[in-house]
C-alpha cells in the first residue's frame, strides 16, 4: 500500500500535492481536537471546535470554514478515499489546464456548493422551526470537490470508456457524473453523511454551470458543445424532456443575470469586421455548432502535431 501512495505521489502534479497537504494538514488538526474534547461533547459541536468544519448556524461567525470545511475528513476511510482520488485527479486537471485554473476549479467546486449546502440547512431550520437543522449538522468533505471532477472529465475526455472488473462493467466517461449520482448518494445515507449528499449534488450543478458559461477557453468563455449540454447527463430517450426544461431554465438565468449572455462568447475579434453586438447575437445552436467544430479543429491539430513529433524523432540521428 505505501508503494502505491508513493508512485502516486511521486507521478503527480504540484496541485496535487499541495491539495493532498492541505487535506492532511486540515484533517489532523480537527482530529487532534476532537481528540481532547470529553467524551460526551455532542458530536457536531465537537467537530465545530476546531473553527474548521462548517456549522450552518456559525456561517457568519467564522466565515473561514467555507473555504477550510471541504478539505477537511473525520474518518480514516473517507480521508484515504480522498488522498486515493485527489492525486491523480488534480494531476489529470492541471496537466490539461494549468494550475491558475485547476486552483480556481477546485475553489468553484468547493466553496460554492458548501455555502449553498449551509444555507439549504439553514432554510429547512427556518421553515420547521427546528434549530438542529442548522446547530446539530456538520458540513464537511471532498464530495462537492469529486463531483466536479466528474464534470471535468466529461468535458476533458467524454469518449473514454472506463472497464470495471476485467470488463464486466464499463461505461464511456460522458456518463460518470450519472453513474456517480446513482450510486453515490445511497452510500452516503447509510453512512449518515447527509449533508456530503447535498454538496455532492451542489458539486455536479454548480461545477457544470461554472466549466458550461464561465471557465476561459482561449478565445471562448465556457463550452457550449452539444457533448457538454445539460441533456447529455441523462439517458437518451430522457434528453428531449431534459433539453426542454434545460432551455426554459437557461433563458429565465439569462434574464436574471445568472449567466452571461451569448454573445458574450463569441471570439472579440469578429467585432473588428465592423458588425455591431446585435449582428452577432446568434442562437445557441449556432454558438454550439461553432464552438463544437473549433474544439474538433484543435484536437485534430494536437493530434497532427503529436505524430508529426514522434515521426521528426524517429526519423532523427541514430
Amino acid at each position: 500500500m505505501s508503494s502505491i501512495f508513493r508512485k502516486l505521489f511521486h507521478e503527480s502534479q504540484p496541485t496535487a500535492h499541495a491539495a493532498v497537504v492541505i487535506l492532511s494538514g486540515l484533517s489532523l488538526i480537527t482530529a487532534i481536537i476532537y481528540s481532547k474534547l470529553p467524551i460526551d461533547t455532542d458530536n457536531s459541536i465537537a467537530l465545530s471546535c476546531s473553527r474548521l468544519i462548517l456549522l450552518p448556524a456559525l456561517i457568519i461567525k467564522y466565515p473561514w470554514t467555507i473555504v477550510t470545511t471541504s478539505w477537511i475528513e473525520t474518518d480514516a476511510l473517507s480521508f484515504l478515499l480522498g488522498v486515493i482520488v485527489l492525486i491523480p485527479c488534480v494531476s489529470i486537471l492541471e496537466k490539461n489546464w494549468g494550475v491558475q485554473d485547476t486552483v480556481t476549479f477546485l475553489a468553484v467546486s468547493s466553496i460554492l456548493p458548501t455555502i449553498a449546502t449551509a444555507l439549504v440547512y439553514i432554510i429547512l431550520g427556518s421553515i420547521y422551526d427546528d434549530a438542529r437543522y442548522s446547530q446539530a449538522v456538520v458540513v464537511n468533505g471532498l464530495a462537492s470537490i469529486i463531483a466536479g471532477f466528474t464534470i471535468a472529465f466529461k468535458q476533458i475526455t467524454p469518449e473514454y470508456q472506463v472497464r470495471l472488473f476485467g470488463g464486466a462493467i464499463f461505461f464511456k466517461i460522458n456518463n460518470l457524473p450519472l453513474v456517480f449520482m446513482t450510486i453515490v448518494p445511497p452510500l452516503l445515507f447509510l453512512f449518515g453523511r447527509n449533508s456530503s449528499i447535498l454538496l455532492l449534488h451542489f458539486g455536479i450543478i454548480i461545477s457544470w454551470v461554472y466549466l458550461r458559461f464561465y471557465k476561459k477557453n482561449g478565445d471562448f468563455r465556457g463550452d457550449l458543445s452539444e457533448t457538454f449540454s445539460f441533456a447529455s447527463f441523462f439517458p437518451e430517450f430522457i434528453q428531449p424532456t431534459a433539453r426542454m426544461v434545460s432551455h426554459n431554465v437557461y433563458q429565465l438565468a439569462l434574464k436574471l443575470h445568472i449567466v452571461p449572455q451569448p454573445v458574450e462568447y463569441l471570439n472579440i475579434s469578429d467585432l473588428e469586421l465592423g458588425g455591431s453586438f446585435e449582428t452577432y447575437a446568434t442562437e445557441l445552436n449556432d454558438l454550439e455548432t461553432t464552438v463544437e467544430a473549433e474544439r474538433r479543429r484543435n484536437l485534430a491539430a494536437k493530434e497532427v502535431d503529436s505524430k508529426l513529433a514522434q515521426t521528426s524523432s524517429q526519423n532523427g540521428p541514430q
